[in-house]
């Protein structure tokens, strides 16, 4: 045994060198490894702070271009309405339109309309009196001054009344001759986008703003007062006009704000709209979790530091006796144990000695509590081992084999199971001890990291993988780097997912907008062709005219015929249209259907038929899908430049459950028929294919095509419950698919209805009451029938129209979109009063009136009616009150 208090011999200047040397070194050395440590934390956070702020002003940014685009939306409606009328400022008619509107689109919170002066004729939250006058206000002056301005927004306004500053959506307004009438506009509260940007949480130093093109503020929070900035105000800084020089769209930069605060700050432009959505995001908020591990970091490096001083301060005592020299050692030893158990306790660490030749580990008190066990200090290797999770375990025995065979320091995170918490997370690093190359002990610290897995756990592996690649060679920060900029790559793929995903959501949005536009446009259009062709029916058939004028009107009647065609693909496009379920063999409707197109399509074009045999039938509308067949087939004409092969294709084909391919991804599970139509065209570049199916978007030259082909034949596919595809090739042509539910094999067809022969009546002896609210079509229907022999009464509501119900009246017939009662609920308490009366409901649009179910006394007609058709059908019904009816009518 050695006796410790025995005289020692004094060391020699140079070993006491030496150890100073070396106390110095690692001291740098530390000094060094924290400081990358530190720096590459920041880094990280600061990474993870832009991409938040990026994908934050892009969400923003759509949400408030979607809340402009429905205000928008109800003004056109609100301006179409209005201007369908004689008085267009009423201020009834105004008010409810503008109730209307109030209903469809809940977030409007000012709807209002003015006069050609300025003066605001009617609207919501107008102050008593309603003396305002905008004549003043910059966008009423652009819309006055032209006639394309389109919508106007306006820079931020105060109120007249309560100073509440907002901004305001306009149109034109325009009488039928083109003269301006006024302004229809609405006002957006600045306070409700307040309201929207309050619902993200930034931290407490954060701020979201809105900005014109022009960079001038529109809105800002915290509010813009607080910042001593006012709606309007164009201060911006240096570093924001030189980013937005070289990134006109979207960016990210650091800069302090003008309330002063240093922000990371992302901007994107709204869509479609003149103003840019600012996100900013403070170091203070964002580098909180950084700060706690900087502060522990701190602890440990000032207590290595501490112990360090302290062993370079006991060699300045080398001049005294080695017994002494001895106890100073061992005090300063002593006190640098503690310190470092203090920093150690303070920073929750607990430490650990592996004896590598014994297989056994010596653990602290505070490890012990870490890990759960054990109960003694000092314990076999193989215990630690078994405590990590399985599926760490090779990772922690690579670490393990590394340190042995190269001498490398260890350190890995893995999970252990701790008895009472479960599985936990530890962060354990160690390193040799001792000098030549032994490797027989080493000894380590072990810290629980549970919480920082918890909170970010894929940034803090790629924190301690780096981490560890920094302190085992300079090599690794190859790794370190590649690891960043896969990490970095990954966000991007994740934000193009999302942005894609919301591009999608946006288009299908935007589609069923513009379809829900389009039925309201056919249903109020069809009521304009009935009048153009009733009045011009009526003057063609007019033998004291002119022939020049019967001329004329001849060519009006074939005008409102293709309008009426136009209409009927619009209804198709917004999928209103009336479709007969018809059960349609394929094979005899593409024989006559290679016959006419062989005509239609020219000598050039060769058709070829393949046909797979025993198909049953398909169900469908037959003359909506020929009409289908022969608009693709026309478009495949052109693309080939007359000359070309045009190939249709007939397969039986079954989806099912969990299929996944393009548009039949909307079909449901079933057996279905799949017509493919292919040509040898040129083929369309991605930006054609993916406008191939919006409604009016046309490659041909003007005056050449509608726009509407494939458009209406995607939404007769899918109101039939099939679905339409598009592929296409450059240089290849162009395959356009079509599904169609296949009829069941023992489905007979069905029967249809043959009225019989109706019993000869006079049309004198027939009194007709004619129910419309518009008076023009009112007008019309009553001088056909009058000239066609019948005595006519009118109504322009449904409650003048129960009025003349005991006057003698044979047949009622009554449109379907009326104020206060409509068609519908006339005809039911018609037949209430009068069971067996007939009725004709006539419109231009069907809706509802589609679900009908058959009745002998009651039939619908759709818009425009020709007049000759409605007086056999009305002959029919008050000849023969009981012969079977079909529902709905077609006219076409």
């Amino acid at each position: 045994m050695v006796d410790v208090h025995a005289p020692q011999a004094a060391p020699s200047p140079w070993r006491q060198w030496r150890w100073l040397l070396a106390v110095l070194t690692a001291d740098l050395l530390v000094i060094v490894l924290v400081s990358l440590s530190i720096w590459h934390s920041y880094r990280v956070h600061e990474e993870a702070a832009a991409v938040t702020t990026r994908n934050t002003a892009r969400l923003l940014s759509h949400d408030v271009a979607a809340g402009l685009d429905r205000i928008d939306l109800a003004l056109l409606t609100l301006k179409d309405e209005l201007e369908t009328k004689q008085d267009l400022l009423n201020p009834g008619a105004i008010a409810a339109a503008a109730d209307r509107q109030f209903r469809r689109h809940r977030r409007l919170e000012f709807l209002r309309v003015t006069n050609a002066a300025g003066d605001v004729v009617a609207g919501s939250g107008l102050p008593e009196g309603n003396r305002v006058n905008v004549s003043q206000r910059n966008y009423f002056l652009r819309l006055r001054n032209s006639t394309d301005a389109g919508l106007v927004v306006s820079e931020p306004l105060q109120s007249y009344g309560d100073k509440i500053w907002s901004i305001v959506l306009a149109r034109r307004l325009d009488r039928s001759n083109g003269d301006f009438a006024g302004v229809v506009f609405a006002v957006v509260s600045l306070k409700s986008i307040q309201d929207l940007f309050g619902s993200i949480d930034l931290g407490r130093k954060g701020a979201i703003s809105l900005r014109a093109l022009d960079l001038s503020t529109v809105t800002r929070l915290p509010p813009p007062e607080a910042a001593g900035i006012l709606p309007g105000d164009k201060s911006v800084t240096a570093e924001w006009r030189a980013h937005l020089a070289r990134y006109p769209n979207s960016g990210t930069y650091y800069a302090v704000s003008l309330d002063k605060v240093p922000r990371l700050l992302s901007y994107d432009k709204v869509p479609n709209y003149p103003f840019y959505v600012v996100v900013g995001q403070s170091p203070v908020d964002y580098s909180s979790s950084w700060r706690k591990e900087l502060a522990a970091t701190g602890a440990l490096t000032l207590a290595i530091i501490a112990t360090s001083l302290v062993v370079a301060y006991g060699w300045r005592r080398h001049s005294i006796d080695a017994r002494r020299i001895v106890d100073l050692q061992a005090r300063a030893l002593q006190s640098s144990r503690e310190h470092l158990k203090l920093a150690i306790d303070g920073a929750d660490m607990g430490t650990w000695t592996a004896h590598v030749t014994m297989r056994t580990t010596t653990i602290s008190e505070k490890a012990r509590g870490i890990l759960g066990g054990p109960t003694e200090e000092t314990t076999d290797t193989a215990y630690f081992i078994g405590l990590v999770h399985p599926d760490d375990r090779k990772i922690v025995g690579a670490a393990i084999r590394k340190a042995i065979e190269y001498g490398a320091m260890f350190e890995v995170r893995a999970r252990i199971k701790h008895p009472a918490l479960g599985f936990r997370w530890v962060h354990v690093t160690g390193q040799w001890l001792g000098e030549g190359g032994t490797r027989n002990t080493m000894i380590g610290i072990i810290r629980d990291i549970t919480s920082e897995i918890d909170d970010f756990d894929a940034l803090k592996r790629a924190k301690a993988d780096a981490d560890a690649a920094l302190e085992a060679y300079a090599a690794s920060e190859r790794e370190l780097r590649q690891l960043t900029c896969s990490l970095e790559q990954r966000v991007q793929d994740e934000v193009a997912r999302r942005e894609a995903v919301q591009a999608r959501l946006a288009h299908a949005q935007r589609m069923e907008a513009i379809g829900q536009l389009a039925g309201g446009i056919a249903h109020d259009f069809n009521n304009v062709i009935q009048v153009v062709q009733g009045c011009a029916e009526m003057v063609e058939a007019a033998q004291n005219n002119p022939p020049q004028t019967r001329h004329m009107a001849q060519i009006m009647l074939d005008a409102s015929t293709r309008a009426a065609a136009i209409t009927s693909r619009l209804l198709a496009f917004s999928r209103r249209s009336d479709l007969s379920a018809d059960q349609v063999d394929v094979y005899a409707m593409l024989e006559s259907l290679e016959q006419m197109l062989s005509h239609t399509l020219g000598d050039g074009i060769a058709i070829e038929l393949l046909i797979e045999p025993g198909l049953p039938a398909l169900k469908a509308d037959k003359s909506q899908l020929e009409t289908v067949l022969i608009n693709i087939a026309v478009n495949a004409r052109d693309a080939m430049n007359e000359t070309g092969t045009l190939y249709i294709s007939v397969c039986g084909e079954r989806i099912e459950q969990d299929h996944e391919h393009g548009q039949i991804t909307l079909l449901a599970p079933g057996p279905y028929l799949r017509i493919t139509i292919s040509d040898t065209g040129a083929g369309m570049t991605p930006e054609v294919l993916a406008r191939a199916c919006e409604p009016f978007f046309s490659t041909k030259d003007i005056g050449q095509g509608t726009g509407l082909g494939l458009a209406m034949a995607k939404g007769f596919a899918e109101q039939s419950g099939g679905a339409l595809d598009i592929e296409t090739e450059l240089g290849r042509g162009t395959s356009v698919k079509l599904w169609f539910p296949a009829a069941e094999a023992d489905a007979g067809r069905p029967a249809q209805d043959i009225a019989p022969a109706a019993q000869t009546r006079r049309r004198s002896d027939t009194t007709l009451l004619i129910v419309d609210d518009d008076p023009l079509v009112l007008d019309i229907l009553v001088r056909q029938m009058q000239r066609r022999g019948f005595a006519v009464r009118r109504a322009a509501s449904a409650a003048t129209a129960l009025d003349h119900l005991d006057a003698g009246v044979d047949l009622v017939i009554t449109d379907l979109s009326m104020p206060g009662m409509d068609g519908l609920a006339l005809i039911e308490e018609l037949h209430r009063r009068r069971p067996d009366l007939p009725t004709i409901l006539l419109t231009g649009f069907p809706g509802k009136a589609l679900h009908i179910e058959a009745s002998k006394t009651c039939v619908v007609m759709r818009k425009p009616a020709n007049a000759d058709d409605l007086a056999r059908q009305i002959e029919d019904m008050a000849g023969n009150a009981s012969a079977p009816q079909r529902v709905l009518e077609r006219t076409p």
